[in-house]
């Protein structure tokens, strides 16, 4: 006998105040289409199963019959939800609104939804830890700021991305099932959730979570999951009701896709299907040509080629992993400055060198050539202080995540040094060597040449009896290199020349510049000139000082 699923929410005997904004789901209401798609691939990469084929995403509009999900009883709870007084929000009091009358209107029917199935991938088992602690199966249905995951190095970290999927539905409702082997047999799981607020029905006060599937809100397992959820190979798959799909989603979620993910997919560990009608996945043989297009940004783009360019270096940092460094050097753009950050399963974390937090990649000189550089940490299973001080949102390198002050310490100290090395490698290619004459003209831009007018006027003010047969003149009139300095390129400090201490680097014979002419005679004493006695009556004269001691006289 089939076991139906049911819709079961939990009674509030406490009568708590849950209402609609969620944190998990609000955490992703900025941009919910970007979102799913970010989240939902992370999480299939973080469980690949063969290394050596890439995981595959799948994301499809389909449709499946309300008979199955027991939508009669999801449509009660939703009204009850809209009317609840828990809910004061007028927004989520209409939405909560449209969600039941969509349910009515299709109680014999079928619903549209949003289904994302991957597959290399090991599902979500729901074994049992030998620590107690809940199987992976628990925590994506039932957990919440918690992450089972087993790898240290997996992109999630804060086991908020399961809560994408309820951002992108009225309903607030989405269905899981999954397979996954265990001692050579395959197991199946399936139960659904939903995110409402609390609410009452029939006299009875309810928390605002519920879920579908067996009595005492527990999952259908093996033979009774229902014949449209059920696997054949070991995966996870989501079922997101009521999907609305935007007009051109399939091409938002190509877009999204490759600038996450570019990596991932060049590199052959990731595929995207969107079923699209000229595009049928993302993949490494076209996912240049896509990302070269029209539709992807230019700064995307520019990833993509950069990623499939051999790393100009590696180093390995304790607590970091192994570092490999790709950059591509462009002569006509100096003004260019493009860093991506790659970590682990080939998603990137952020291309705004600002959230980066790793000094000395926020800041390069300007008369440098133009470059876009990516650099991927890979930690290989261990502890990774750039997971440590990711965000929640996977955009933000932060120390402010790492709760221990010693490992918060160390993160600063090994961040630095993968600043310095970055920077340092940088440098050797975009950085320019000038030569001398090069390097003056550059300076001479900045320095003010003196016409002979003001040459003059200064020679007065300094006084021609004090040095006389002395002419100023500025050495970078002619804007070449002047005798006396030699400059050895922008890495290399400029060396000067004394007077009388050799020859010119090009070469001449006599001396660099010659000896000033010594003074003549005694220094000239100075003069005071007198204080008038019509000053301003707030104006202060200066009379010459007495030993150990500044007078000031108010003059009126």
């Amino acid at each position: 006998m089939v076991n139906r699923p049911k819709w079961q929410f939990p009674r509030n005997e406490a009568n708590e105040n849950e209402g609609p904004h969620d944190v998990g789901v609000t955490h992703f209401m900025a941009n919910r289409e970007e979102s799913i798609i970010r989240e939902t691939i992370q999480n299939s990469l973080d469980a690949q199963s063969d290394p050596n084929r890439p995981v595959e995403v799948e994301f499809k509009i389909d449709s499946i019959p309300t008979s199955t999900f027991d939508a009669s009883e999801l449509a009660d709870a939703l009204r009850a939800a809209a009317d609840s007084p828990h809910n004061n929000d007028k927004e989520y009091e209409e939405q909560f609104n449209r969600a039941h009358r969509l349910l009515r209107r299709n109680e014999e029917g079928s619903l549209d939804i949003l289904k994302i199935t991957d597959s290399n991938t090991t599902g979500a088992d729901d074994e049992p830890r030998p620590n107690g602690a809940p199987s992976k199966w628990e925590a994506l249905t039932k957990g919440t700021g918690s992450n089972e995951k087993d790898q240290r190095d997996a992109a999630g970290s804060y086991g908020l991305g399961k809560f994408a999927a309820f951002a992108v539905t009225d309903l607030r409702t989405v269905l899981y099932s999954v397979a996954y082997k265990s001692n050579s047999q395959l197991h199946r799981r399936f139960q659904g959730k939903a995110i409402l607020v609390s609410h009452e029905r029939g006299g009875r006060r309810f928390r605002r979570i519920g879920y579908l599937g067996a009595a005492d809100f527990w999952p259908l397992k093996d033979s009774e999951v229902p014949r449209p959820f059920r696997l054949q190979a070991p995966g996870t798959a989501l079922y997101i009701l009521g999907y609305e799909a935007k007009s051109g989603w399939k091409q938002t979620g190509v877009n999204a896709a490759i600038k996450h993910f570019f990596h991932a997919v060049v590199h052959g560990k990731l595929k995207v299907a969107f079923d699209m009608d000229d595009v049928k996945e993302v993949a490494a043989d076209n996912v240049l040509d896509l990302a070269t297009s029209n539709k992807v940004d230019e700064k995307t783009s520019r990833f993509v080629k950069v990623s499939g360019l051999e790393p100009v270096g590696h180093t390995a940092i304790n607590g970091i992993g192994k570092v490999s460094l790709r950059i591509q050097i462009y002569e006509d753009s100096p003004g260019r400055r493009e860093i991506a950050l790659i970590r682990d399963a080939g998603m990137m974390i952020t291309d705004n060198a600002k959230d980066m937090n790793i000094r000395g990649l926020g800041r390069f000189p300007q008369h440098w050539k133009g470059f876009t550089a990516i650099i991927e940490c890979l930690s290989f299973g261990k502890p990774s202080l750039l997971r440590d001080s990711e965000s929640p949102q996977h955009n933000k390198i932060s120390l402010d995540y790492i709760v221990d002050p010693t490992r918060k310490t160390e993160a600063k100290q090994r961040l630095a040094e993968l600043g310095q090395w970055c920077y340092g490698r940088i440098a050797e290619l975009a950085e320019p060597v000038l030569s001398e004459t090069e390097n003056a003209q550059e300076v001479a831009q900045y320095l003010h040449v003196e016409d002979e007018g003001e040459q003059g006027k200064r020679g007065n003010a300094r006084g021609e009896h004090d040095r006389e047969g002395v002419t100023v003149t500025s050495p970078y009139q002619s804007n070449q290199a002047p005798p006396h300095i030699r400059l050895r390129g922008s890495r290399s400090r400029a060396r000067v020349v004394t007077p009388g201490s050799g020859t010119a680097s090009g070469g001449s014979d006599g001396p660099v510049n010659p000896e000033p002419p010594s003074r003549s005679g005694p220094r000239r004493p100075r003069t005071v000139t007198p204080v008038p006695t019509s000053i301003c009556p707030s104006t202060f004269s200066y009379r010459r000082p007495e030993p150990h001691a500044f007078r000031y006289r108010c003059v009126r």
